[in-house]
C-alpha cells in the first residue's frame, strides 16, 4: 500500500505490542505501546477516530481504528493533520482570496456607483437650477416666477389672503445699451436686480426677471399699502445706485414700479393681477417714469 509520508497503517495486539507497521520501522516491530494515550483511546470502543500526537515522531495525526475480536487484534490508520488539512487549506486561501478579491470589487463597485449617483444628483439640481434661474442675474426666470404665482395664488384664494404683485422696468435702458453696448447694459440689469432682491424682506417673497429689462416681484400676504411701500423702497434702491445715464432725462438708471394688490375670488385667474400691475407700470411710464403708480 503506498501512503504519504506521515500516514501510517499499524496492527496492534489487543495487549498493545506493536505487530505489523506500513511503512515498516524495524526497531518498532514487537515494541510495546499499551501505556501510550493513543492507544488507551483505541480501548475505548470497538471502532472509533481522533486525533492525537504521536509518541515516537511528535506528529499529530488523525487516528481511525477497528478492534478486530475475533482474532484479537486492532487495526489503525493514521494521516497527518498537514497532509490531511493541506487541501482544504488551499481551497480555503483560493476562496479567501477570491472573497477579498470580490468584496474589494464589491466596495469598488458601491463607490463608483455611489459617485455616480452623487455626480447625477448634482447635475439634476443643476439642471432644475438652470431650469428655473435667470442665467444673467440669478433671480427665478419667467418659468419659476409663474410657478411661484399659480401656488401662491391658490393659497391666497383658499385662506382669502392679499397677494401683490410690482411689475418693474427700467427705464430708458434701450437707449443705454444702444450707447454703452450689451456688455455694460448687461452688468447695470445684474446691478438692478441685486437691488430688487435688497429689498425682499420676507422668505415668501420672489423676484424674478421676466425678460429684458422687466422684473417682477411676488409679495404673498401683501395689500395695496404695504406693496407700495415695498415698491418706493425698490425705486430709491435702484435711484441710489447712481448709474450714469445720458439718453434719460433723470441723468441715471432708474425704475418705474407698477403696482397691484388684490384678494383673490373664486373664478379669477392669476392673470387679472399681473394685467392689473401691468396697466399700473404703464401709468408709472406715461407719467414720467422713475416712479410708482398702483392700480
Amino acid at each position: 500500500m503506498q501512503l504519504n509520508a506521515n500516514s501510517t497503517l499499524n496492527l496492534f495486539s489487543s495487549d498493545g505490542i506493536l505487530l505489523v507497521r506500513s511503512p515498516a520501522i524495524g526497531p518498532m516491530i514487537g515494541r510495546d505501546f499499551s501505556g501510550s494515550p493513543n492507544f488507551q483511546r483505541f480501548k475505548e470502543g470497538v471502532s472509533g477516530t481522533f486525533v492525537g500526537t504521536a509518541t515516537t515522531d511528535g506528529v499529530q495525526r488523525l487516528y481511525a481504528y477497528d478492534r478486530i475480536e475475533e482474532v484479537p487484534l486492532i487495526l489503525s490508520f493514521t494521516l497527518s493533520t498537514d497532509d490531511f488539512l493541506s487541501t482544504w487549506r488551499r481551497r480555503a486561501l483560493v476562496l479567501g482570496l477570491a472573497t477579498i478579491a470580490l468584496c474589494g470589487a464589491v466596495i469598488a463597485l458601491t463607490f463608483l456607483f455611489r459617485g455616480e449617483l452623487e455626480r447625477r444628483e448634482s447635475l439634476q439640481v443643476e439642471l432644475e437650477r438652470m431650469a428655473t434661474t435667470d442665467a444673467l442675474t440669478g433671480m427665478a426666470n419667467r418659468r419659476s416666477f409663474d410657478t411661484s404665482l399659480a401656488r401662491e395664488w391658490r393659497r391666497a384664494q383658499r385662506v382669502g389672503a392679499p397677494i401683490a404683485l410690482l411689475m418693474i422696468d427700467a427705464d430708458h435702458f434701450k437707449a443705454y445699451n444702444d450707447r454703452h453696448g450689451h456688455t455694460r447694459g448687461d452688468a447695470v440689469l445684474q446691478r438692478v436686480a441685486a437691488a430688487i432682491e435688497s429689498e425682499l424682506r420676507r422668505p415668501g417673497d420672489q423676484a424674478a426677471r421676466r425678460g429684458g429689462e422687466e422684473f417682477v416681484v411676488l409679495l404673498p400676504d401683501t395689500g395695496a399699502s404695504g406693496a407700495r411701500i415695498r415698491a418706493e423702497r425698490i425705486r430709491r434702491a435702484v435711484s441710489a445706485l447712481d448709474i450714469s445715464h445720458a439718453g434719460s432725462p433723470h441723468a441715471r438708471i432708474t425704475v418705474s414700479v407698477g403696482v397691484a394688490a388684490l384678494i383673490p375670488k373664486e373664478g379669477v385667474a392669476a392673470v387679472s393681477l399681473i394685467e392689473a400691475a401691468d396697466q399700473s407700470l404703464y401709468r408709472a411710464k406715461a407719467s414720467g417714469r422713475d416712479r410708482v403708480s398702483a392700480a
